[in-house]
């Protein structure tokens, strides 16, 4: 399936402080979840769907959920994009538990891949 950035729409943002996992025996900070959704301008709007498609147009193969994988990540997002989901009100509560799972899993190998 071929996503077409130019129709993405940002609806709600919100913004938690993943720090970057340490590269040697330093101690990593504290993850830093914020507790409501951002207010979202017309520029915030602009800048984040740029920077999404920016992303989108640079890669060279096509993005799809690892079913092998025993990540809660993927019923997080659908819960948070299908507006019919009964978990589509815990949209704070489930973004901070993406944060979470993506603090605990990142190394510091893993995040420089993403560099």
């Amino acid at each position: 399936m071929t996503l077409d950035p130019g129709i993405i729409q940002i609806d709600r943002l919100i913004i938690h402080n993943i720090p970057q996992p340490p590269h040697k025996k330093e101690t990593r900070p504290p993850l830093k979840v914020t507790d409501v959704e951002s207010d979202l301008t017309q520029k915030d709007r602009a800048f984040f769907s740029e920077k999404i498609q920016h992303s989108l147009n640079r890669c060279s193969y096509q993005a799809a959920f690892d079913t092998s994988l025993d990540s809660p990540v993927p019923k997080f997002i659908y819960e948070i994009l299908n507006k019919n989901s009964p978990e589509n009100d815990k949209f704070v509560s489930l973004s901070q538990s993406i944060a979470g799972y993506l603090y605990q899993s990142q190394t510091a190998i893993t995040y420089r891949d993403w560099e």
